[in-house]
């Protein structure tokens, strides 16, 4: 019986090398981002919730649980989305729905500084530098509090970012269709 070859990440002949030294910045910011996260959990950052119910921004949550799409259509003054949004939210989620708007809030935070790192690598930045500029915005405090507010402002961010990744992958196809 041949004796098994033990490689390392580490190991350059491996042919997986690559995808192992492209990934682990991956991994780091999302270890970072979690453990940030539950940091400032245990400090006492939690989903405003309460705002949804009493700004004058949203509907009463009556109104969102039992005649969304009325009340959606008579509301001319505000534009309807995030409204839409929380009362999808609370007929799906009627209890929960503050935890699944706060695990949305972050996974979008987290998928937002993937992408923020993958722009800043295709800028022909190192990576030490694009992963210090990435941690150094995840744990800005005016981010978390975004995330932990049910307004539109951290949604925008993200969608934002998004849509620079994506237009920056259409600048670098090599043929425009």
């Amino acid at each position: 019986m041949p004796a098994l070859k033990h490689r390392s990440i580490a190991d350059k002949s491996d042919p997986n090398h690559n995808h192992w030294v492209r990934l682990m910045p991956l991994g780091v910011i999302a270890t970072y981002y979690i453990l940030s996260r539950a940091l400032f959990w245990h400090l006492g950052v939690r989903f405003a919730s309460s705002e949804v119910e009493y700004f004058w921004q949203y509907l009463d949550t009556s109104l969102l649980k039992h005649q969304l799409w009325t009340s959606i259509i008579y509301l001319h003054s505000q534009p309807p989305l995030m409204n839409l949004y929380y009362g999808i939210l609370l007929q799906v989620f009627p209890v929960h729905w503050p935890v699944v708007a706060y695990s949305i809030n972050l996974l979008l935070g987290l998928l937002a500084y993937v992408a923020i790192y993958t722009i800043i690598i295709r800028s022909k930045v190192a990576s030490p530098v694009a992963l210090g500029v990435v941690i150094l915005a995840m744990c800005n405090p005016s981010a978390v509090v975004y995330e932990a507010e049910p307004f539109y402002t951290h949604i925008a961010f993200c969608f934002l970012v998004f849509a620079a990744y994506l237009f920056q992958r259409y600048l670098d196809r090599k043929s425009v269709v």
